[in-house]
C-alpha cells in the first residue's frame, strides 16, 4: 500500500476523525480553564463555593480523559499505518 492509499483509505478517514474528536475535547477543556482563570483574576474578592469545586473536578476528568483518548488515537494511528513498500514508491 502506498502512502496515496493510505492517505485515502477509510481506515485512515476514521482514525483522523477520533484524532480530532481527542484534540477537540482537550483545547474545549482548556478554553474553559482559561475563561474559570479569568473570571477568578477579574473579580477581586470571589469566592470559590463547593459548585467551583466540582465544575473544576470535572474540567479535571475531562482533561484526563481527552488526554487518554489523544494518546489512544496516537497509538492506534502508529498501529493502523501500514508499512509503505519502498520499490512499490519509486
Amino acid at each position: 500500500m502506498t502512502n496515496e492509499e493510505w492517505y485515502g483509505s477509510p481506515d485512515f478517514i476514521k482514525l483522523r476523525f477520533l484524532t480530532t474528536i481527542a484534540a477537540g475535547i482537550q483545547y474545549k477543556t482548556q478554553e474553559l480553564y482559561d475563561v474559570l482563570e479569568l473570571i477568578a483574576a477579574e473579580k477581586e474578592g470571589i469566592a470559590v463555593l463547593n459548585n467551583f469545586n466540582l465544575v473544576e473536578r470535572q474540567l479535571r476528568i475531562v482533561n484526563l480523559e481527552s488526554a487518554k483518548l489523544w494518546e489512544y488515537c496516537r497509538k492506534l494511528a502508529e498501529t493502523l499505518q501500514p508499512k509503505i513498500d519502498d520499490a512499490k514508491q519509486s
